[in-house]
């Protein structure tokens, strides 16, 4: 939209305030263009910049780290959705790491003597822990009741310590999820003189947050004490998962933490082995090993490019030992390396140096035929005086 304004400008008597009118104006427009409908005004850079004063999503991406708050990675989100609820950590995992007990077991009792009414039954309210692994009791809420965090087949054992008290039966039971139905008990008459010390014991399968209780009842006709330092529970889980048939759950992947299955790649043997791992004995006799992964041995030696280069020069039966120069050929050899070869000298008719003697180092070439007037007539001027032995002829 034009923006509207009520400064009136003559272009013809002021031509330049005019244009300088007109551009300030087409700013502004500009500016008032840029700006949504609806936008916040009078609002400090602070609290516009306010993460908490922004709406709408954004990627876990741009988050970092704070100081009590972490950032939660997709590694770490499925590492956390593989651990059951209830796991207690600081057991040792096969890999290494920390795993979830395998353990679940408790043994509470009573801090101070109780009492229970005579035809009366009584839930006792357990105020002390021993132990408690895998978070069966809670000392400050329900403490009557251990509760299985995992689904499985429990063992519940109770000791409890009637005073002494000739008169009546006593009686310690246990129930599930507070039924009036016992799942086990124990009920014997009074001990005449001494106090009734009783044990009872049960197992049950129970499902995940399933609870037991232990309870008691007497009938000597009036109230009687319970012994709280001979009165105790115990709960303890059995190996395996309610209707199984004792199985750990396993969980599989490739990551630490995780077991591999029997169909995993890696349990091959035809798996690489990694660099500088193989042994001699594991190696095929006929095995194609490139010569840059051998090293000498005590009898045999590897072969450089450039020494094999350099052997291929040498002729089969050439004799080792020798310098160079004074090594043993034969005329064959040097017509073979270098075609035909004349050894010429005179015999003192002026052209050419007298022959050498042997003194002066002469090497002496024999041809298969001595040079003749015929051969010697071929043209060069040669005469058998010359003495010319040809060593191709």
């Amino acid at each position: 939209m034009p923006l509207q304004t009520n400064i009136v400008v003559n272009q013809d008597d002021h031509p330049g305030l005019h244009n300088q009118v007109n551009a300030v104006v087409n700013t502004l427009e500009t500016k008032l263009n840029g700006i949504q409908d609806g936008a916040t005004a009078n609002d400090t850079n602070a609290n516009l910049r306010n993460r908490g004063n922004h709406t709408g999503t954004q990627s876990a991406d741009t988050i970092v780290d704070g100081t009590n708050n972490k950032v939660f990675t997709s590694a770490e989100k499925t590492k956390l959705a593989g651990i059951e609820a209830g796991a207690t950590s600081g057991g040792t995992g096969g890999s290494g790491g920390t795993a979830a007990t395998s353990e679940y077991s408790v043994k509470v009792g009573l801090t101070a003597n109780t009492t229970v009414a005579t035809g009366t039954s009584k839930i006792l309210v357990w105020d002390t822990e021993e132990f408690d692994i895998g978070n069966l009791h809670n000392i400050s809420t329900n403490g009557s009741r251990i509760v299985a965090t995992i689904a499985g087949r429990y063992t519940i054992t109770a000791s409890v310590s009637f005073t002494s008290n000739a008169t009546g039966t006593r009686h310690v039971y246990f129930n599930k999820n507070g039924s009036s139905v016992e799942i086990g008990s124990e009920i014997r008459p009074a001990v005449n003189g001494f106090a009734t010390r009783m044990t009872a014991t049960a197992t049950v399968d129970l499902a995940a947050n399933d609870y037991l209780e232990v309870g008691v009842y007497q009938t000597s006709g009036s109230t009687l004490t319970i012994e709280s330092a001979y009165t105790n529970s115990s709960v303890f889980k059995i190996g395996g998962v309610k209707g199984d048939t004792g199985s750990t759950s396993v969980v599989y992947g490739t990551v630490q933490g995780t077991a591999a299955q029997g169909n995993d790649s890696r349990l091959s043997d035809t798996r690489t082995p990694t660099d500088g791992s193989v042994t001699n004995a594991k190696v095929s006799t006929s095995a194609a090993i490139s010569a840059d992964k051998l090293a000498d041995g005590s009898s045999k030696v590897v072969m450089t490019t450039a020494e094999r280069t350099k052997l291929a020069g040498i002729e089969t039966g050439a004799t080792a030992g020798g310098t160079s120069g004074s090594a043993t050929v034969t005329s064959a050899s040097i017509v073979a390396a270098y075609g035909t070869l004349r050894l010429f000298y005179n015999t003192g008719t002026g052209k050419y140096p007298a022959r050498p003697s042997v003194a002066d180092g002469y090497v002496d070439f024999y041809g298969p035929v001595e040079p003749t007037a015929a051969n010697s007539a071929s043209g060069n001027g040669w005469s058998t005086n010359d003495g010319w032995v040809d060593t191709t002829a």
